[in-house]
């Protein structure tokens, strides 16, 4: 399991910088996170969210779940 904070970023932005630093990747090099979920749904549930507020979607490999300021990422079942 890999957490990764929001607080100084967007959501999105976050979910990226969390996968290619575990895939050692560069972020261009990922596939569009649009296929998993939609990006401005993302930033605006979480980042507009008074309560905790949970988003859970698959994406290049991983479970990514965030929450509140966190994105957690665990490799998917294979």
């Amino acid at each position: 399991m890999i957490a990764s904070s929001v607080e100084k970023n967007t959501p999105v932005n976050a979910v990226i910088e969390a996968v290619a630093e575990t895939t050692d990747s560069d972020p261009l090099d990922l596939p569009p996170l649009y296929d998993a979920v939609d990006p401005d749904a993302l930033n605006t549930l979480i980042t507009g969210a008074e309560t905790n507020t949970r988003v859970q979607f698959q994406y290049a490999g991983f479970d990514v779940v965030v929450q509140d300021e966190e994105v957690i990422l665990r490799r998917g079942e294979r």
